[in-house]
Order: structure tokens, then sequence, then C-alpha cells
């Protein structure tokens, strides 16, 4: 049987690759047994793990306890076994999908599937304002909870909480399209984005000056936040993006990379780096500049700027040609896998027998 069971594997291998040479009957007839037999497999676990455990066996017990009741031989289990009588419901229900197999009661399938549709929505709006707006704002108020009224030195993260949270208020009203933005409700937005990177700012100060960091992590941060101030407000779409302006982002993406070079540049100055991983650090910092630099297309691609960005297509060609030879040695493993079980397993089985 194990013999036989090898070589209708290599048939049915052979029929796939067989598409190699053109389209033939044996490759049509092995790819619609693929399709057959995934169906069946999926209807028969269907069943197995649906139908027979949530509607047959709640529904066979449920008339069981219907007919105890009928004789008038009544049991608690009897009684709790009725309610599976509900469960007809959503069987008719689910019933009702095969309407669309009748040209005549096909508009019949309309309420399974509202239903599954308004299920699936009202299942999702839950899981929408739990990630979008009450984790949104526990991370707001989070910082409060750090702050110590006894200890003088926790007025920097005060503020940095106080301001944050006042940005928050204050930029949710930019997003407020249907008012107006103009006057001084234009100037909210500006106020409030100012006032979200101060105060991101005084709390990563704060948290500079609790947890003990260096001299070189400090100035590392700092960079950091001005390199977020900076290109923070280049997105202020309020003001007009020229002269000055324009260079924030290219200031700000700037200032971040070299915040991130000096804070990890003492681990690498210390030796816990490897040589290979201080080139991978370089080359990933390196690639990470160029590529944003290509994609800010308010400043003219020329001089400096337009090779920075060649660089950048350069590294991202580089990327998508990584995943898709990724993607073309996955194949190859899968090719070679089932070349070896002819070679290996077919082969060597009609060794065995004639041999």
């Amino acid at each position: 049987m194990e013999v036989f069971g090898l070589w209708v594997a290599a048939a049915l291998t052979l029929c796939i690759y067989s598409f190699l040479y053109r389209d033939n009957p044996f490759y049509r007839f092995a790819e619609h047994l693929f399709v057959g037999i995934s169906v069946g497999y999926g209807i028969v676990i269907a069943i197995h793990q649906g139908v027979i455990p949530l509607a047959w066996e709640p529904l066979s017990e449920a008339f069981g306890g219907l007919w105890i009741e009928i004789a008038g031989d009544v049991t608690p289990e009897s009684r709790q076994a009725l309610w599976g009588l509900f469960r007809i419901i959503p069987v008719c229900i689910g019933l009702l999908f095969f309407a669309r197999l009748s040209p005549n009661y096909a508009w019949l399938i309309r309420y399974p599937i509202a239903i599954l549709i308004g299920f699936g929505a009202g299942a999702a709006i839950p899981n929408v304002l739990q990630a979008n707006i009450f984790k949104q704002t526990q991370g707001t108020v989070a910082p409060f909870v750090t702050i110590h009224t006894a200890d003088p030195a926790s007025w920097v993260g005060t503020v940095g909480a106080v301001l944050m949270v006042i940005g928050v208020i204050i930029t949710i009203s930019y997003f407020l399209i249907s008012v107006e933005q103009r006057d001084s409700f234009k100037w909210l937005s500006i106020i409030g984005i100012g006032l979200g990177s101060w105060g991101f700012a005084f709390v990563i100060a704060d948290s500079i000056t609790n947890d003990g960091l260096t001299a070189t992590e400090i100035v590392g941060s700092i960079l950091m936040v001005l390199g977020l101030l900076g290109t923070g407000y280049y997105f202020v779409s309020s003001v007009e993006q020229r002269n000055t302006f324009k260079w924030l982002p290219i200031a700000g993406i700037s200032l971040l990379i070299i915040g991130f070079i000096v804070i990890y540049g003492n681990t690498i100055w210390n030796g816990n780096l490897t040589p290979w991983e201080v080139f991978s650090a370089v080359l990933i910092v390196i690639g990470v500049f160029c590529t944003l630099t290509y994609f800010f297309f308010s400043v003219e691609h020329r001089g400096a700027i337009q090779w920075t960005s060649k660089i950048g297509i350069g590294f991202l060609m580089i990327g998508f040609g990584a995943a898709f030879g990724n993607t073309v040695m996955g194949r190859l493993a899968l090719m070679i896998h089932r070349v070896g079980f002819l070679i290996n397993d077919w082969l060597g089985s009609i060794v065995a027998l004639f041999g």
C-alpha cells in the first residue's frame, strides 16, 4: 500500500510539472483533482467541526428532551436540553444560502449575508474603539502616572504631560473638517502640533533625567527630539512650504539620523558590535536617509538631492529584488523537494521492486 501511494504521488507530481512543456490534459486532471480534494476536505472539516457539534448534537438532545417532556418524565437534564431548540433559527438562516441555487428564490440569500455583515461590523466597532480611541486616550494620560508631587525634579514630566494633553485636544480640532478652518481656528491646529511636539520633548527629557543616561545618549536624544520637531512642523499644511520652511524635513531627518548615530555609536565605539554589525548599521542609516529623500517631492530633485534620491531608488530596487528572490527561492525549494522525492523515493521503490 505504501508503494501504491508513492506511485500516485509521483504520477501527480509529473502531471503538474508537465505544464512546463505546455497545457495538457494531464495537468488539467491534476489541477482539478487538487481543487476537488481541497473543497471536499474543507466540507468534511466544516461538517465535523461545525455542523455536528454546533447543530446536529444540540438539536438531537433538544428533540430527545422534548420527547421526554411529552411523555411526562421530566428531568432537569431534559429541561436544559430544550434550550437547544433555539438553534433551529441560525440553522434556518444558514440554509438560506442554498436559495442561491434557485433562480426564483435567489433573493433570500440577502438575509444571511446582511446578518453576517451586520454581525461583523458590530464585532469590529468595539475593537476599533479600543485600538483607536481608548488606547490612544490611555497613552495620552499615561505620563501622569509617573508624576510624583513630592519630587521637585518631576516638574519636567508634569509640564510635558500637561502639554501633551493640551496639544492632543487642540490638534483634534484640526481634523474637524465640518468647521471652516480660518482665523483663530486655523491657528489651533498649529498650536496643537507645537504643544504636542514640545510636550513629547519634555517627556523625553524627563525620561533622560530619571534614567541616568550618559552624556552621549542625552545629546543623541536631544538631536532626535529636534529632528522630530522639524519633521513635525513640516506637515503643518496651513503654512506655505517655501524658502527655509521646505528645508525643515531634510534638517529634521538629518538630526534624527545624527541622533541615532550618536546614541548607538556609543555602543559601536565600546566594541560591543562586530565590524559586520557596524557596517550593517551604517548601511541601514544611509539607506533610510536616501530612500526618504526620494519621497520628498516638495523639494526639487537636483544637485545633491538628485543623487541622494537615486541612491534611495537603488536601495528600493535591492529591497524589492531581495523580496522577489526570496519568493523564487521558496518555489525552487519546493521543486527541489519534489525532485528529491522522485529520485530517492519513487525511483528507489522501482529499484527495490524490480531489483
